[in-house]
């Protein structure tokens, strides 16, 4: 039965060392005084449990003894009338189960699945009649980063960026790497206009289900301009970079940063578009610009000029 005994007489009364003699003041008892109570206490009530008196228990109930004390006595009972405890069942270990083969591992059938270079042929078909086969053309009268400009709020044109992507084809060695090799990043749907124009980009994931079975998980991102594998330099100079050649020219700051892993191809489109820059006719002998080509490399920067 729970009992409600005064924790600090019974304290009092068992602990071995003559120091305990008012336990109202807790604090004036030392840590190595509530050890050997504890200690004492165990021994007597709950011999199997003596082994959980260590410093870990004592860190964690150091100001709280007095709390932990009445908590043993409601559970084993008072010093020398230990409660008896309830024996814990415990459920026999079930028999192991049989094995499910009986021939040796060699004759045993294959369980493993399909691999994504098995399902080639599907996964072709499916990212053929997921992939937009002609896209319309851009309307001329379309221009994101002037239209971005115009409408900036509170005339800060330094709060608009255009974000374009580009899908570079696949090489030589992805050419011929296998059956496994898939185009499946490609250019989406061109919807809106003027400010509100996007482009859409389509991430298609080959895989195969727990069945065995070709599925394909597509995934859609939303960009100002997609250049797909058959888009020129010219074409990505004219509608994402010369914009910005012209606000330069009218005493306004452009910037063209160019992102991503190695070899997805940002030195060779960074490049043409110098190409095209330095070839072109907006400029004249009286024209007096200023422009730098720099690459970033963690904390590196490098001058390309």
């Amino acid at each position: 039965q729970p009992c409600n005994c005064n924790t600090s007489s019974f304290i009092s009364k068992m602990a071995p060392l003559t120091s305990i003699t008012n336990t109202n003041a807790s604090t004036s008892i030392s840590d190595d005084t509530w050890r050997e109570t504890f200690i004492e206490y165990y021994t007597s009530n709950a011999p199997t449990k003596v082994i959980m008196v260590n410093d870990k228990m004592m860190e964690k109930w150091s100001g709280k003894y007095e709390i932990l004390m009445k908590n043993l006595i409601e559970k084993y009972g008072p010093l020398g009338e230990p409660i008896d405890q309830p024996l814990v069942s415990r459920r026999p270990k079930s028999a192991a189960a049989p094995r499910r083969f009986n021939k040796p591992f060699a004759d045993r059938p294959s369980t493993s699945a399909p691999s994504i270079d098995e399902h080639a042929s599907k996964f072709s078909a499916l990212l053929s009649a997921a992939t937009p086969t002609a896209l319309p053309p851009r309307d001329s009268n379309i221009n994101v980063v002037e239209s971005k400009a115009s409408n900036s709020q509170n005339g800060l044109e330094t709060s608009t960026f255009t974000v374009c992507t580009r899908v570079r084809p696949l090489l030589g060695p992805e050419l011929t790497a296998g059956r496994d090799v898939y185009a499946s990043v490609v250019p989406g749907r061109r919807t809106g206009i003027g400010g509100n124009y996007t482009e859409e980009l389509l991430l298609h994931t080959p895989k195969v289900s727990i069945t065995g079975n070709a599925t394909l998980d597509t995934l859609s991102h939303d960009f100002d301009y997609v250049f797909g594998p058959d888009s020129t330099n010219e074409e990505i100079y004219d509608l994402a970079c010369a914009p910005l050649v012209r606000r330069a020219l009218n005493g306004q700051v452009g910037v063209i940063f160019a992102y991503g892993q190695t070899g997805s191809g940002k030195t060779h489109t960074m490049s043409a578009i110098l190409d095209i820059l330095a070839t072109s006719a907006i400029f004249s002998d009286l024209t007096d610009i200023t422009f730098s080509y720099i690459e970033m490399l963690g904390r590196e920067i490098r001058d390309c000029l």
